[in-house]
């Protein structure tokens, strides 16, 4: 996180893989959520691409956004009102097929859209 004002950075989240696999780091996997103290951030803590809720301000994690045997591959749409996110994720049983997924109310419980 970098301070406009004083340009000062502090390191929020890391994390490192032991193995490097044929997957893609992924881009615009991530979104600051209005008035800019969330994150939705991606990881493979779980060997699949996966998105997370981070806090700005202390980099804790606040909860998994969402779980399942694929690789999510694009955020569709963030509706913060009603904390739900839109999201494709190509499944581990069919890799070709991509899936149009939503979370559940509260951020979390994925399910067909």
């Amino acid at each position: 996180m970098a301070d406009a004002t004083t340009g000062a950075v502090r390191v929020l989240h890391e994390e490192s893989r032991t193995q490097i696999g044929d997957a893609v780091a992924p881009e615009n996997l991530w979104q600051v959520l209005p008035p800019a103290t969330r994150t939705i951030w991606w990881s493979e803590r779980d060997n699949w691409i996966q998105l997370y809720l981070y806090d700005l301000r202390t980099g804790a994690l606040k909860n998994r956004i969402t779980s399942g045997d694929g690789n999510v591959t694009r955020i569709v749409r963030v509706d913060e009102k009603a904390r739900r996110i839109w999201f494709t994720m190509n499944g581990h049983e069919r890799r070709a097929a991509t899936l149009l997924l939503r979370t559940s109310t509260g951020w979390a419980s994925t399910a067909r859209a």
